[in-house]
C-alpha cells in the first residue's frame, strides 16, 4: 500500500502495488470520457463474479453513485467509501482485479442527480441485486418523490441557487417567518460555502437565535426511468466505438462514445486499457 500523492490524496490506497499502474490508466480513460460540468449517475461492477441474472457479461453491479465520475472513482479506488463498499472493493483487489464503472445517466442538476441515483438503487434492488449503498432512502422498495432535506443541506450555495432551493427563517423562539435571499448574505462564497455552514452561522433577524433556517426542496423533473438491460445493450455499441482504431493526433482529446441530449445519455462501460486491447483483437 502506498500514498497516492499524484492524485492529491494523503491517505493510503487500498489497492495492491501491482495494480497501481492499471488503475491509474483506468482513471485516465474515465477522465477522457467524462463531460465537464456534468454530474454522472454510475454503477460499480465486480468483475470477479458472474451475474446470476445474466444481465451483464462483465460482472455484478454492487453500488450506485452520483457526482463527478473521475473524482468519485478516485475516492472509491483509494478506499474512500462506506464500509461495505470499501470491503467489496478490497475483495476485488485481493482477487487480482479492480472495479469497473458504468455511467448510466448524465444530469446538470444536483437534485436531479440524487433522484436518478435513488431511482437506480430501487431498480437494481427490484431486480434482485444486493447493493452496498448505505443511505436510508436507498433501503426503500420504491424511490422517494423528493430528495431528503438532510442531503440538500450539504449542497453548496451555488448548487442550491441552481436548483431553486428555497431557504427561509422559521424561528421557534420569536415566531419570525420570512424568506432568505442567499445571494444577499454577506461574506458568502457561493461555490465553496455550503448550506450547513449558512445554517450554523445565520441568526434570526428578530431575536438573534441560532438554528432558525428551514429549506423547501423543490420537485425535480423526473429523470429517465432506469432500465439495466437497455443500458447494457447500448453499452456494447459504445464499447465498439471505444475499441475501434481511429487515426488521430496524439494530443487530440478523444471523443467519448457517449452521446447526450438533455439528460438522456447513451452510456459506455469504462473498461481497463488491457482488457479493451484484448477485446479488440
Amino acid at each position: 500500500m502506498v500514498v497516492a500523492k499524484d492524485w492529491g490524496w494523503t491517505m493510503q490506497s487500498i489497492a495492491p502495488q501491482e495494480l497501481h499502474n492499471t488503475i491509474r490508466d483506468y482513471v485516465a480513460t474515465l477522465k477522457r470520457q467524462s463531460v465537464a460540468g456534468i454530474l454522472s449517475t454510475y454503477l460499480i461492477f465486480d468483475p470477479t463474479e458472474t451475474d446470476p441474472l445474466e444481465a451483464s457479461s462483465f460482472g455484478v453491479p454492487f453500488y450506485v453513485g452520483q457526482g463527478d465520475i473521475v473524482h468519485r472513482a478516485k475516492d472509491h479506488l483509494c478506499g474512500r467509501s462506506g464500509v461495505l463498499t470499501r470491503r467489496r472493493i478490497q475483495t476485488i483487489y485481493e482477487r487480482g482485479q479492480h472495479p469497473r464503472f458504468l455511467v448510466v445517466a448524465h444530469t446538470r442538476s444536483r437534485l436531479t442527480s440524487l433522484k436518478s441515483e435513488m431511482d437506480w438503487v430501487c431498480h437494481l434492488h427490484g431486480l434482485g441485486y444486493a447493493l452496498t449503498n448505505g443511505w436510508r432512502e436507498h433501503k426503500r422498495a420504491t424511490p422517494l418523490q423528493a430528495t431528503p432535506a438532510k442531503r440538500v443541506w450539504q449542497f453548496s450555495v451555488k448548487d442550491a441557487l441552481l436548483d431553486a432551493v428555497k431557504v427561509k427563517v422559521q424561528c421557534k423562539v420569536c415566531g419570525c417567518r420570512q424568506p432568505v435571499c442567499l445571494e444577499d448574505l454577506p461574506d458568502i462564497d457561493v461555490r465553496h460555502t455550503h448550506l450547513n455552514q449558512v445554517r450554523r452561522t445565520f441568526r434570526c433577524p428578530r431575536c438573534s437565535s441560532h438554528r432558525c433556517l428551514r429549506i423547501e426542496v423543490p420537485r425535480v423533473q423526473e429523470p429517465s426511468a432506469p432500465d439495466l438491460r437497455q443500458v447494457l445493450a447500448a453499452n456494447f455499441q459504445g464499447m465498439q466505438a471505444l475499441n475501434s482504431p481511429e487515426p488521430r493526433d496524439q494530443h487530440q482529446r478523444r471523443r467519448s462514445p457517449m452521446s447526450r441530449r438533455g439528460d438522456a445519455v447513451t452510456t459506455c462501460l469504462v473498461e481497463s486499457p488491457a482488457a479493451a486491447a484484448s477485446a479488440s483483437r
